[in-house]
């Protein structure tokens, strides 16, 4: 079994089925395929998988050093545990588990993960917020880019277990009924002040 196919066969144990596909610039499957579908030579061959319901992704597209430094200084701020991997490509992908995303309706999931993305790190544009909607493919875990060719590699892992706060429970009520949803969220954003407290976070941190 391949790292790859490792990766794929935890997720499906440990959280759901989920869509994944093989493409690169030549060549792409028809259609995703469910991983309790696939065959052994789509297990080996896969290379991107659907960002699952309680996954959080941060697509960061850059490998700047110091952009970097203060991502890694927010997510640890906060107190999420995430894994960080070099796509292969031109940047980074963070993942974070929320298991409690699970309890909330699939329509209202990618509002919350665009909340928790946008209160974490404002309007960081080399963010890519796409990476919240349903299915959303993702390179997969030690899969080769598709115009690369490189593999997706581990960086580090950070040990946690990422709670959803009482902000989150709120807006997810409020998002039921809201016609402006990102207008709702926005207000959330604005609302959760933690500027004061992060920078003394850096102080201590000394970064």
């Amino acid at each position: 079994m391949t790292l790859s196919e490792n990766v794929m066969h935890m997720l499906f144990q440990k959280y759901e089925d989920f869509y994944v596909t093989y493409l690169n610039k030549d060549y792409k499957w028809k259609k995703w395929k469910k991983y309790s579908e696939l065959n052994d030579y789509e297990l080996k061959n896969a290379n991107n998988r659907q960002v699952l319901k309680t996954e959080v992704v941060v697509d960061v597209e850059t490998k700047d050093e110091n952009i970097m430094r203060y991502i890694i200084a927010k997510l640890d701020f906060f107190g999420y545990g995430y894994s960080v991997w070099d796509t292969g490509g031109k940047g980074y992908h963070i993942h974070l588990f929320f298991d409690e995303l699970d309890k909330f309706d699939a329509d209202v999931v990618p509002y919350i993960k665009k909340y928790i993305l946008l209160r974490t790190f404002g309007n960081l544009s080399c963010i890519d917020l796409q990476k919240t909607f349903n299915k959303v493919l993702i390179a997969l875990e030690y899969s080769r880019h598709r115009k690369t060719g490189k593999p997706k590699i581990l960086i580090f892992d950070k040990e946690g277990i990422n709670k959803l706060d009482s902000s989150c429970y709120e807006l997810a009520k409020e998002l039921k009924s809201s016609d402006k949803k990102d207008d709702l969220i926005k207000k959330y954003v604005k609302d959760y002040k933690h500027h004061i407290e992060f920078v003394n976070f850096l102080k201590e941190v000394s970064l």
